[in-house]
């Protein structure tokens, strides 16, 4: 899968086709010169992912789950081995 470049004006007059390429192929949109935008496909797992991980309560979690580790809160690697089953 290869990166292909259009400018803005060719994305606004070529949408369409634009959009077939990003099917197979990364678009870089460049505007005017400078790197704007990537197109690219979207599977059904990658916005499942892009939702969850820019999801407010999901942030805050991880935040959280950071700040506990600092202060030695952390479940030692052993320990979370036995609870999953692993």
């Amino acid at each position: 899968m290869g990166l292909r470049t259009v400018s803005l004006e060719e994305l606004g007059l070529e949408t369409g086709k634009i959009v077939r390429l990003a099917r197979k192929h990364a678009v870089l949109v460049r505007a005017p010169g400078q790197p704007t935008l990537v197109i690219r496909h979207l599977a059904d797992d990658d916005l499942a992912d892009e939702l969850v991980v820019k999801h407010p309560a999901f942030r805050a979690s991880i935040r959280k789950a950071r700040r506990n580790r600092l202060k030695g809160k952390g479940i030692p690697w052993a320990a979370a081995k036995r609870r999953l089953g692993l």
